[in-house]
C-alpha cells in the first residue's frame, strides 16, 4: 500500500508492505519515495487518482510495463492525462507508435485523446475503447512500446506481456463500486513481474492515509475466498425467499438467463425428460456453485435441485426450435416466445433480412426489429445518457454495417449532448452491446422467420448472404466478402473494398476464409493503396502493417 506521510505541502510517499511472496523477498518496515509534489498540494487535498498518477510517473522508470487498475472508464481517462501531464517532454517516437496513432488519427481525428497520450507512451484501455484499437495498444504493451496502460479490469483479466508495475487505484471498481471479486484480483496480481529479466512485481494500492487495515483485510481475504456466479445468484434470490422459482427468477433478473441455458443444452443433450429428472441432481452438482452451497447450507443446495426438477416441466412444454434458441442465443424461452409474437406482429418477409433490405435506410423495418429486440431482458442496449429508441439503434447499425467511422457515427442525436471524447467512448459502448446481442438476435429472428422451402428458391449466393446478416452486423461491412475479410483480421474501414478486389480477382462467388487468407499473403502494398478509403490518413502500406498486427505476422522495418 502506498500512502503520503508528512504535513502541508512537505511530504513523501511511502510504501508499506501487506503481503510478499516468499522466500522471494522479504520487506521490513515502510519504503519512502524520494520528496515529489507536482501537483504542489498539501497531503490533505490529495486525492486518490493523484497518488496513483505520481505512483505510476516513478514506476516507469522501471524495467517493464505499468497497469494502472481504474475504478470505471472516467477515471482511468483522468489518471492518463494526469501521467501524461507529469512525464517529462517525449524523445522519439516508435515507428509502431507512430502507427497506432495514424490509425487513432484516421478513425477518430487527433482530438481523441489517445493520439495525444500515446506521444509518451501513455494509454488507457476500457469498454469506451473500440476492439480493434483495444487489439492495437494491447499489441504496443507486448511489444514494450507503452510505459504505462490506465485500464479497468478487463485487461487486467487478460493480459500477455511485461508487466513490472500495478498500480490499484482502488478495490473497488465499477458503477457501482463493488470489490474486485478474487478471480479478478489474483488474475491482476499475479502478472505483476518479469521472469525474463528478473523484474521485481510490484502490485501497489493507492490509499490517502497510512490507515491500511482495511486493505491488508481485503487482499488476506482474496487469498482463500472464490465465489461462483451461480453460487452469487442462489444467495441473492434466498434473501428474499427460500422457493427458488426459476421461472419467475429468469423473468424478473436476466442473469439466471445463462442457467437457464445450461439446463436447456443438458435437456438438449439427454433428449430423454424421465433421464433428466433422474439426473438432475447430476447435472446441478456439477455446477461448482452448487457444491460450496451444499457445504454452507445443504437446506439451500436441496431448493436448487427441487427449483431444477420443477423447471424441467416446464423446458417439457418448450418446443424444439425455442429450446434450440434458448441453447443458441442464452435468451429465456420466454424471451424468444416474446420474440416470436413481435416478429409476428411486424409481418417480417426473406426480403426484409436480406442484406440490401435491411440496411436500406428507406427501410423501416430495422427499427421495427430493434424495437422487439430491445424488450429482451437479457439484451442489455444503454447509454449513457439513456436515450434507447429502435429507430435510433437502427440508425447506429446502418452507418455501422455501411462502414463509417465511429467518429461520424458518435454524431447521431442518441450520442448529442456530450463532449467528443465522451460522445465517441458511449458509442463504442453502445456499439460492442449492440453488435454483439443484435448479432444473436437477428440470428434467432431469422431462424423464427426463414422457412426452410422458401430459402431453398433462392441461389446459394443469397442464402449466404441472408444467413450471414449477423456476421455484417457483428463485423461491421455490408458483403459476404467483407465479412470474410474482417473474419481474417483486415482493418473494417477496408474490409468491403479489399473482400471487392478479392471477388474480382478470384471470381468466385461464394468467399471462403482459407482462400482469402492465401490471396491477401500475395497481395503487394499497390493493391492494399489502391483498396484504401478515399482521403484517408493511413496509406495501404500502414493498413497492411495493421493487418500483419492481428496476424501475427507483422515485422519491423
Amino acid at each position: 500500500m502506498v500512502f503520503p506521510e508528512g504535513r502541508g505541502k512537505n511530504w513523501n510517499l511511502k510504501l508499506h508492505s501487506l503481503y510478499t511472496s516468499q522466500p522471494t523477498i522479504e520487506i521490513e518496515g515502510d519504503v519512502k519515495f524520494s520528496q515529489y509534489n507536482p501537483f504542489n498540494k498539501p497531503k490533505s487535498q490529495l486525492n486518490k487518482r493523484e497518488i496513483s498518477s505520481i505512483l505510476a510517473t516513478v514506476f516507469s522508470s522501471r524495467e517493464g510495463g505499468v497497469i494502472v487498475i481504474a475504478i470505471h472508464k472516467d477515471d482511468a481517462v483522468a489518471i492518463a492525462q494526469h501521467i501524461y501531464d507529469l512525464l517529462p517532454p517525449a524523445g522519439s517516437i516508435s515507428p509502431e507508435v507512430e502507427l497506432v496513432r495514424r490509425y487513432i488519427a484516421s478513425e477518430f481525428g487527433t482530438e481523441y485523446q489517445l493520439y495525444k497520450f500515446l506521444e509518451k507512451g501513455v494509454a488507457f484501455h476500457h469498454a469506451g475503447v473500440s476492439q480493434e484499437l483495444r487489439y492495437l495498444l494491447e499489441w504496443l504493451m507486448s511489444k514494450d512500446h507503452l510505459n504505462v496502460m490506465v485500464a479497468t479490469t478487463t485487461l487486467a483479466q487478460g493480459v500477455n506481456f511485461p508487466i513490472s508495475s500495478i498500480v490499484i487505484n482502488d478495490y473497488k471498481v465499477g458503477t457501482p463500486p463493488e470489490k474486485m471479486t478474487q478471480d479478478e484480483f489474483w488474475n491482476i496480481a499475479g502478472r505483476a513481474g518479469r521472469a525474463d529479466q528478473d523484474t521485481l512485481g510490484i502490485v501497489a494500492f493507492s490509499s490517502k492515509n497510512d490507515n491500511y487495515n482495511e486493505i491488508e483485510e481485503y487482499v488476506t481475504d482474496q487469498v482463500s475466498e472464490l465465489v461462483s456466479h451461480l453460487e452469487t445468484l442462489v444467495l441473492k434470490a434466498s434473501e428474499r425467499s427460500r422457493d427458488l422459482n426459476l421461472k419467475d427468477l429468469v423473468k424478473n433478473d436476466p442473469e439466471w438467463s445463462n442457467f437457464v441455458q445450461y439446463l436447456c443444452h443438458a435437456y438438449r443433450q439427454i433428449d430423454d425428460h424421465s433421464r433428466f429428472i433422474a439426473e438432475t441432481e447430476t447435472i446441478v452438482k456439477a455446477t461448482y456453485g452448487y457444491q460450496r452451497i451444499k457445504k454452507a447450507d445443504p437446506g439451500l443446495a436441496k431448493a436448487m435441485v427441487t427449483a431444477t426438477i420443477e423447471y424441467a416441466e416446464e423446458i417439457r412444454n418448450i418446443d424444439k426450435q425455442t429450446l434450440s434458441l434458448v441453447d443458441e442465443t442464452g435468451f429465456s424461452p420466454d424471451s424468444i416466445r416474446n420474440l416470436r409474437q413481435g416478429v409476428r406482429e411486424i409481418r417480417v418477409t426473406l426480403n426484409d433480412l436480406s442484406a440490401s433490405g435491411i440496411f436500406n435506410t428507406d427501410n423501416k423495418m430495422l427499427s421495427q426489429l430493434m424495437g422487439k429486440l430491445l424488450n429482451i431482458n437479457e439484451l442489455a442496449i444503454k447509454t449513457e445518457n439513456g436515450k434507447i429508441q429502435g429507430n435510433h439503434l437502427a440508425e447506429v447499425l446502418s452507418k455501422w454495417v455501411k462502414g463509417e467511422k465511429i467518429a461520424d457515427i458518435a454524431h447521431l442525436k442518441l450520442f448529442e449532448n456530450q463532449d467528443r471524447d465522451k460522445a465517441v467512448n458511449d458509442c463504442i459502448i453502445a456499439l460492442n452491446n449492440l453488435i454483439t446481442y443484435s448479432s444473436w438476435g437477428l440470428g434467432a429472428i431469422e431462424s423464427l422467420t426463414i422457412k426452410k422451402e422458401e430459402i431453398e428458391r433462392l441461389s446459394k449466393r443469397e442464402q449466404y448472404e441472408i444467413r450471414s446478416v449477423p456476421a455484417m452486423v457483428y463485423f461491421g461491412v455490408d458483403t459476404l466478402e467483407g465479412v470474410v475479410m474482417r473474419n481474417i483480421g483486415v482493418p473494417r474501414s477496408i474490409a468491403k473494398q479489399m473482400g471487392e478486389s478479392f471477388k474480382q480477382s478470384t471470381g468466385d462467388n461464394i468467399p471462403t476464409i482459407t482462400k482469402a487468407r492465401t490471396w491477401i499473403k500475395s497481395q503487394d502494398s499497390e493493391l492494399w493503396n489502391s483498396c484504401a478509403p478515399h482521403g484517408s490518413i493511413l496509406s495501404g502500406g500502414e493498413y497492411r502493417k495493421i493487418w500483419e498486427i492481428s496476424n501475427g505476422e507483422y515485422r519491423v522495418g
